[in-house]
């Protein structure tokens, strides 16, 4: 189920990536976020590139275990990247910039939760490192416009998880049904 979603979502990856580079570029210029967007397309087209060849194989030729390895080590680094995006702000940002990276960060957890949450390892191996390191700017870069974004951001994700676990529950108790 998730191979079938994977070209979308690395596609929405593509998207977001320019918009938010765009945004960047023109509200809290630095020339890091160059790199950052480098990263994300290099990773994503790495990552179409498996998916595509990977579809063009027979299903009866698919090796689960490397399949497995491929969806955990994509989304973990797909959570770095994602992650570290607030680390490509200029040294004082603006409260509405800073917002604007915590608002996109929860929607993508939101969504991770919809279509990466049928195998908790690949959701956890985006939230996780997306949480960290969103967490850790916040803690480093402490001040009174971050702490409101900081604790907003926990709580969102406080909430999110269980919501993904129950997804998660949700759909392996319905595949139980169907055998």
């Amino acid at each position: 189920m998730l191979w079938d979603h994977l070209p979308l979502i690395l596609l929405a990856d593509i998207a977001t990536g320019s918009f938010l580079l765009a945004l960047l570029l023109t509200t809290a210029y630095n020339p890091i976020a160059y790199v950052w967007y480098g990263a994300l397309v290099l990773n994503t087209a790495i990552r179409a590139l498996i998916a595509y060849l990977h579809n063009r194989r027979p299903s009866t030729s698919y090796n689960y275990d490397s399949d497995w390895r491929f969806l955990i080590v994509g989304a973990f680094i797909s959570g770095c990247i994602w992650g570290s995006l607030a680390f490509v702000l200029p040294e004082d940002p603006s409260f509405v910039t800073v917002a604007i990276i915590s608002l996109w960060l929860a929607g993508l957890l939101a969504g991770a939760a919809t279509t990466m949450s049928v195998l908790r390892e690949v959701f956890f191996s985006f939230t996780i490192p997306a949480s960290a390191l969103y967490f850790s700017y916040i803690f480093l870069n402490i001040s009174e416009n971050q702490i409101p974004l900081g604790g907003g951001y926990a709580i969102f994700v406080a909430f999110i998880i269980p919501i993904a676990m129950r997804i998660s529950g949700d759909f392996r108790h319905s595949i139980r049904l169907n055998i």
